[in-house]
């Protein structure tokens, strides 16, 4: 017989898929419960098994923010944005990273970037108002500081 059940498609790549969507699931359920570091374990096995999901990359970046890992929240929001360059949340993710790093103007831009590609998208628009409104608060000539963590 020619017919090749759909289960043994892509050499096995199909239950690959299957086993990291379940630890997407599985990390989402203990970012919920704020299990962050139990959470950013399940996306980090996720992303080995399928390191081309920009999800992953996403939501392991908000678990990095909640247990204050800055600089590996920004690294993972940057890995989402280039393998998904359209998919708004992304920059969202980006961008929140770079404001709680205290980097405004980096911030601005990534949250007008995906305005452009959404345009009144309502977590995109009320988090440049935030970052405009602290650009405006900050005095003249200061620049973006890599050591400001404050939100």
């Amino acid at each position: 017989s020619y017919f090749v059940p759909r289960s043994d498609w892509n050499n096995g790549q199909a239950s690959i898929m299957s086993e990291a969507d379940q630890l997407k699931l599985q990390g989402g359920q203990l970012f919920a419960q704020e299990k962050f570091d139990e959470a950013i374990a399940a996306f980090s096995k996720a992303i080995e098994l399928d390191a081309s999901n920009h999800t992953l990359f996403a939501n392991r970046s908000a678990a990095y923010l909640k247990t204050g890992k800055l600089h590996a929240a920004l690294s993972d929001a940057l890995k989402c944005t280039k393998l998904s360059p359209t998919w708004v949340k992304g920059y969202f993710r980006l961008g929140v990273a770079q404001q709680v790093l205290g980097r405004l103007q980096a911030a601005e831009k990534t949250f007008t970037k995906g305005l452009e590609l959404e345009p009144g998208h309502p977590q995109l628009t009320a988090a440049l108002g935030n970052v405009q409104s602290q650009l405006k608060q900050k005095p003249l000539g200061e620049t973006d500081s890599t050591e400001n963590t404050t939100v």
